[in-house]
């Protein structure tokens, strides 16, 4: 479970990467403005980085890895619930 959430993690941080340079070099904003888009494009880099680093605490058995790893995760759940809600209300 640990290592899927890392593998989902990693993931996220490239989806947005890609997103990032695709919105740069090709210019389409899916009608967003800038400002949300780059917001949401370095939060999900973010999370990408934060369920990785909790992934790797809670596989050394650090003292709060199980809690940050929780708490990571519920993270991106709402994050993706915040995109969701940009995405068609279209901020």
């Amino acid at each position: 479970m640990v290592r899927l959430a890392q593998f989902a993690g990693a993931a996220m941080a490239v989806i947005a990467v890609a997103l990032l340079l695709i919105k740069i070099f090709s210019g389409e904003n899916a009608g967003l403005s800038d400002e949300s888009i780059y917001f949401m494009s370095l939060f999900q880099v973010f999370l990408g980085g934060l369920v990785i680093y909790a992934g790797q605490l809670k596989i050394q058995g650090k003292e709060n890895g199980d809690k940050i790893f929780r708490a990571s995760i519920a993270a991106t759940l709402l994050f993706f619930v915040m995109a969701y809600r940009w995405f068609y209300s279209g901020v």
